[in-house]
């Protein structure tokens, strides 16, 4: 599909993507909205040295959630990628690329777990559980993580 496309119908559904993120593919069904996305960046920078490198390692693919969108649930499929440090002085020879907007290790976005937190402190268990229904999976499945 092509990008303008994308564009478009990402703007119809109210998608508003992590910055930098660049939309491979967006499929809507009835209950659910899949996109796969990849970062727009080049380079990464390690988290450890802090060094620039453009040496791709190899890529694998992040399921993550995100805020609904008209009640349906959005799974986001990140290509994430692998680099290579070169710094010769740092422990990490190979790291993953950091997403703005999804902390590392996390299952959702930053913005889905701030929503979330936001309805647990701010109600009873049951009327968030209740509210949260359309915004991601029941919260039994969730771990919240303060």
């Amino acid at each position: 599909m092509k990008k303008e496309v994308l564009a478009m119908f990402s703007h119809s559904l109210n998608y508003k993507p992590i910055e930098g993120m660049n939309i491979l593919s967006l499929t809507e069904t009835e209950e659910d909205i899949e996109v796969i996305a990849e970062m727009k960046e080049k380079t990464a920078r390690c988290p450890t040295c802090h060094e620039v490198t453009d040496k791709r390692h190899s890529r694998y693919p992040r399921l993550v959630r995100d805020l609904s969108i008209n009640g349906k649930t959005v799974s986001l499929l990140l290509m994430t990628r692998k680099w290579f440090c070169h710094s010769a002085a740092c422990e990490v020879k190979v790291f993953t690329e950091r997403v703005e907007g999804v902390s590392p290790y996390q299952r959702k976005t930053d913005r889905l777990q701030e929503l979330l937190r936001e309805l647990a402190f701010s109600m009873s268990a049951k009327a968030a559980e209740r509210i949260s229904i359309p915004s991601a999976p029941p919260l039994a499945m969730i771990r919240f993580s303060i």
